[in-house]
């Protein structure tokens, strides 16, 4: 049984940590179901969480919860003051109304952890445009990328 050096040993321990990270980051971005997918609207359970139907494969349906990428909604900070939790109503009104009696609602790209996950993440598109960009237009969201501390009421 040969015994290897700890230089040897180290190396392969830091080669193999780095192929978990890497796969790791590939498995952050994982698309199963590439390109636009038309789906049906189930249920919507925030603002920004929306529960579909579409067809995987014919005759074959997936439901799923889709979650608006890069999005902060009024309300989910520790402590949500009372004009916040008024505005996050506001939202959630707002996205209800936005795709109520729509014909056509899409999403595109779904990252997921796995295929056989019930949870994905994607942007939602409509006739009306940007589901996400209705909401940020009408001050009940913003991008994630804004600054935290900036007050949602003033």
């Amino acid at each position: 049984m040969k015994i290897l050096s700890k230089r040897k040993f180290s190396f392969n321990v830091f080669i193999a940590s780095l192929m978990l990270m890497l796969s790791s980051v590939a498995f952050a971005d994982y698309v199963p179901y590439p390109g636009k997918k038309q789906v049906k609207l189930v249920s919507i359970e925030a603002a920004n969480i929306l529960v579909v139907n579409f067809e995987t494969w014919p005759g074959y349906g997936k439901t799923l919860k889709i979650k608006l990428p890069d999005l902060v909604l009024p309300g989910s900070s520790a402590k949500p003051s009372l004009c916040e939790l008024k505005l996050a109503k506001k939202a959630l009104k707002f996205t209800k109304s936005y795709l109520k009696s729509l014909k056509k609602v899409t999403v595109e790209d779904m990252r997921m952890e796995t295929s056989a996950d019930n949870n994905a993440i994607s942007p939602i598109y409509t006739s009306k445009g940007s589901l996400a960009q209705g909401l940020i237009k009408k001050g009940l969201a913003r991008s994630s990328s804004t600054k935290s501390n900036k007050p949602w009421c003033k």
